[in-house]
């Protein structure tokens, strides 16, 4: 599965877990978007991450797009906006089979 991280400045934090596992990402955050491949099965035809991004204090609202692509499935996103530097929510993605 492709996915890719979008923000308008790198998080000083970001972490993404899904099941008990957690996507590896890069201690120093790269310019957007963050781009990988993991190898995750999808369960019912959807996915949920559940993710915590911070920004340092005093960062104005700031949105957070992820997009999903597995493979042979239409490709995904979501966006989330920060409130007081933090977005810590559940990113959901589905499927119709």
């Amino acid at each position: 599965m492709f996915y890719r991280v979008r923000y308008a400045q790198p998080p000083r934090k970001l972490v993404i877990k899904h099941g008990t596992g957690e996507l590896p990402l890069p201690a120093m955050l790269p310019p957007s978007p963050l781009e990988g491949h993991a190898s995750l099965a999808l369960a019912a035809q959807s996915l949920e991450w559940h993710v915590i991004a911070e920004w340092p204090p005093g960062t104005p609202e700031t949105a957070l797009t992820i997009e999903v692509e597995p493979d042979r499935l239409d490709k995904r996103s979501q966006t989330n906006w920060s409130i007081d530097a933090r977005i810590e929510d559940v990113f959901t993605f589905a499927w119709k089979p």
